[in-house]
């Protein structure tokens, strides 16, 4: 009888520990888990403060130590030149420039010559024959007379004068030589010098 009787025990044990399990499992169905932010000790607290205080020095010494002026860095600095146009010799440099002939940049074409080499007619009328002939300027020509123009802006620049050309011919000059060199784009390969 006393084994029935321990028997009969285990079972209610047994039946009282499910329904606890069963109790326990719905609750955790309907509760809500919530995200739990990390909670940071005194310690990582520290060390983030002590990251934040390197990060901030360290770009401070590096803006304070680094230089943002111009030191004449655009100055090349060649052992040995290999062109006369890139001198070192600021002198010879200028006469090397200004030597350059750009007095053909302007011709004047017969209406009927222009039509017949597919060349639109010139809204600028040569003067001395307006109604046969128009102003053209030759490309080439007309591209190294901005080089010469832009270079000297930049020498006037870099020597501290004052420029001599106007903001709008330096940006026609600027806007002339982008359309020739993506118009007539040479992809020769140029070795490194």
């Amino acid at each position: 009888m006393e084994d029935i009787e321990s028997k009969a025990h285990l079972l209610q044990a047994n039946q009282d520990t499910e329904e606890e399990y069963n109790t326990s499992s719905f609750l955790m169905e309907k509760q809500v888990v919530s995200p739990i932010a990390p909670q940071f000790g005194s310690m990582t607290k520290f060390l983030v403060f002590i990251i934040l205080c390197l990060l901030a020095s360290n770009t401070f010494l590096l803006l304070h130590h680094t230089k943002l002026e111009d030191t004449n860095s655009s100055k090349i600095d060649l052992a040995v030149s290999r062109y006369d146009y890139m001198s070192n010799n600021d002198t010879l440099q200028d006469e090397m420039w200004d030597g350059i002939d750009t007095s053909p940049l302007v011709v004047a074409l017969d209406d009927e010559w222009a039509t017949e080499h597919q060349l639109p007619l010139s809204v600028f009328r040569f003067p001395w024959d307006p109604e046969a002939k128009g102003i053209y300027f030759l490309k080439a020509f007309h591209g190294l007379h901005c080089l010469k123009v832009l270079r000297r802006a930049f020498i006037d620049y870099e020597r501290g004068g004052e420029i001599g050309s106007s903001a709008g011919h330096v940006h026609h000059c600027l806007d002339a030589l982008r359309q020739d060199m993506m118009c007539n784009a040479d992809d020769t390969p140029m070795p490194s010098e």
